[in-house]
């Protein structure tokens, strides 16, 4: 009756690592389509403030700008 019921205990402790492990996974993935989402949003804000800044003729110094590939590269100002 007792190794049962450990048998159970044992069972019912794996089967919660695997939904517990399963349950960090998705999280860890919401938390990086979040994190490209907020990234993407910060790119087309930077995108849209230089836009209107040409057109309002401010011209701020050379400076590293993000690019719509997600990384960093030099834009000149034409």
């Amino acid at each position: 009756m007792v190794h049962r019921l450990m048998k159970q205990v044992f069972f019912f402790w794996q089967e919660m690592d695997r939904e517990l492990s399963t349950l960090v996974s998705v999280a860890s993935i919401a938390g990086m389509l979040n994190a490209v989402i907020h990234l993407d949003r910060s790119i087309q804000k930077l995108q849209l403030m230089r836009i209107r800044g040409k057109a309002l003729g401010i011209h701020p110094p050379p400076c590293l700008w993000l690019s719509q590939q997600a990384h960093l590269q030099v834009l000149p100002y034409d």
